[in-house]
C-alpha cells in the first residue's frame, strides 16, 4: 500500500487514513462524498469517517490517492441535504474558503433533486450565531426574489455546475472568432 500525501494525512484521522489506503489498494469503485469530500477539498478540519456518495452526481468524481472523490459542488449538495451542526460548520468554511456560495449550492440541489423543498433546507440551518441568522435571512430573500431553478428549461450537461471548485476554470459562451463559429468550452482563468 502506498502512503497517502501529507496534506491528506493531515485532514484524516489515523483510522480514516488506514481505511482510505486499504480501500485504494483493493481498487474500491465507490465515491467518497458528503462531509468527507468537503474536508478533502477544503482541508479545514480532520475527518474521522469516510462518507460514500450516492447516485445522481452533477459532475465526474476526481481521483485522489487511489479513491474517487465527489466534486466540491456534489459534496456541498450532499452536506446541505444531511444537515446538522457539523454540516453547518462545513458549509460556513466552504463559503469562507472557496468561491462557492450557498445560493449556488441550493441551485445545484434543485438540479439534483427537482422536488426538493429548498426553503425547508434553509430553515434547517442553525440559528445559533449571528453568521447563520444573517445568512438565513439572505438565503430566504434570495429564494423569494430570484427563485432558483426554472424547471421548464433543459440545462446542457456542461453548464450544470456553477463552479469548478479549485480547478480554476470558467465557461466561455459560444461566440464568433475571425468569422468562424466557436462552440462553448471550459478554459483556465
Amino acid at each position: 500500500m502506498q502512503r497517502l500525501p501529507v496534506w491528506l494525512r493531515m485532514v484524516l484521522t489515523v483510522e480514516a487514513g488506514r481505511e482510505w489506503r486499504r480501500l485504494a489498494a483493493q481498487g474500491c469503485t465507490g465515491v467518497v462524498g458528503g462531509a468527507a469530500a468537503v474536508v478533502v477539498w477544503v482541508r479545514h478540519r480532520r475527518c474521522d469517517e469516510l462518507v460514500w456518495s450516492g447516485d445522481g452526481r452533477l459532475r465526474e468524481a476526481d481521483r485522489v490517492a487511489g479513491l474517487a472523490v465527489a466534486s466540491l459542488d456534489d459534496a456541498v449538495v450532499e452536506v446541505l441535504e444531511t444537515g446538522g451542526p457539523q454540516a453547518a460548520a462545513d458549509l460556513r468554511e466552504v463559503e469562507a474558503r472557496t468561491p462557492l456560495r450557498l445560493e449556488e449550492a441550493l441551485v445545484l440541489l434543485g438540479l439534483r433533486r427537482p422536488g426538493a423543498d429548498l426553503e425547508r433546507v434553509v430553515s434547517r440551518l442553525p440559528d445559533d450565531s449571528a453568521y447563520w441568522a444573517a445568512r438565513k435571512a439572505e438565503l430566504f430573500a434570495s429564494l423569494r426574489t430570484r427563485g432558483f431553478v426554472r424547471r421548464d428549461r433543459v440545462i446542457p450537461m456542461q453548464r450544470m455546475g456553477v463552479t469548478l471548485g479549485s480547478a480554476g476554470r470558467v465557461w466561455v459562451e459560444p461566440h464568433e472568432r475571425d468569422g468562424r463559429a466557436v462552440a462553448g468550452y471550459w478554459r483556465r482563468r
